[in-house]
């Protein structure tokens, strides 16, 4: 640790303090986009570049929230997306550090709004990069939109 004095007292009794926040919305209409999903993952929004995370600590939470909305398109066969988030880079070369996934039958309920959260410490690196991906393992799927994707650093708790 060295001679890091952690004593300024601007930060001293605040808990929970969001150092950052960020986020990329293509899309924030339902219907307003189609991107024809395939086996492979592809990328639908990053938090990288312009919009990538500051002031992380390996001490600090990184939150994120994504939501997408998606409509299977296969007839009757059921449709599975397979949502994942990668750190620092995209895929194949990024940390995979959540997936999730999420089924529609086209004949019943063939639109989706999938959201859900990662929360994640310990992470190296002053700035970090997320990117948000959907492929499809079985049927076919295309994302129509919203498609919103942030995080946010919060200070670890004092």
């Amino acid at each position: 640790m060295g001679s890091h004095c952690h004593h300024d007292h601007h930060h001293h009794h605040e808990q929970g303090l969001v150092e950052d926040f960020n986020f990329d919305e293509p899309y924030s209409i339902s219907g307003s986009t189609t991107i024809v999903l395939s086996t492979t993952p592809m990328v639908l929004a990053s938090l990288s570049g312009a919009t990538v995370l500051h002031h992380v600590d390996p001490n600090d939470r990184i939150r994120l929230l994504a939501t997408v909305g998606w409509q299977a398109t296969g007839g009757t066969t059921i449709s599975s997306v397979l949502f994942k988030i990668y750190r620092d880079s995209p895929p194949p070369t990024g940390t995979l550090v959540f997936s999730t996934t999420d089924w529609a039958e086209p004949s019943y309920d063939a639109i989706e709004n999938t959201s859900f959260s990662h929360v994640e410490t310990g992470v190296p690196g002053h700035s970090t990069s997320y990117y948000l991906t959907a492929e499809v393992p079985s049927g076919t799927a295309n994302v129509i939109g919203p498609i919103s994707f942030s995080g946010e650093v919060i200070e670890h708790n004092r």
